[in-house]
């Protein structure tokens, strides 16, 4: 079967995230999104104050890691975990239940939504997911 090609530790290397308890118990790749909202709830406290980037906009419950940017424009609604060394580029919009692993780049005018990015995420990882289209096939979770 088609879906059966997108077990998470064929797409990532779980190795290379501290969060990868999140997908044990996965089959699929997909069934670790509704596991992202209950763990950020005990994962991420109300930040006082929440760390400042100037002319960016941080919720209370938002973890930024050492030496991530967040540039002007930028919204960050939370709950997320944003890793380390990470660059949040101007008008993107993390709205709420996000995980972004190390050295992630989001793009300007990107949104994201309940969503997990492996830390190190390249083109070649999300490419090869991509290669697979989905198909009616697929089963609802």
């Amino acid at each position: 079967m088609l879906w059966a090609m997108f077990n998470a530790a064929d797409l990532f290397d779980l190795t290379q995230t501290e969060h990868a308890v999140l997908f044990e118990g996965c089959q699929q790749a997909w069934e670790v999104l509704k596991k992202i909202e209950p763990y950020l709830a005990t994962a991420v406290p109300r930040q006082h104050p929440p760390k400042r980037f100037p002319g960016a906009t941080i919720g209370e419950r938002v973890i930024i890691g050492e030496g991530t940017l967040v540039e002007p424009g930028a919204m960050i609604k939370g709950p997320a975990i944003i890793g380390k060394n990470c660059h949040v580029r101007h008008n993107a919009y993390l709205r709420e239940n996000v995980i972004i692993g190390d050295g992630c780049v989001v793009g300007n005018a990107s949104e994201l939504k309940n969503a997990l990015t492996p830390s190190w995420a390249t083109r070649r990882t999300w490419a090869r997911a991509s290669r697979f289209p989905m198909s009616s096939s697929c089963p609802a979770t």
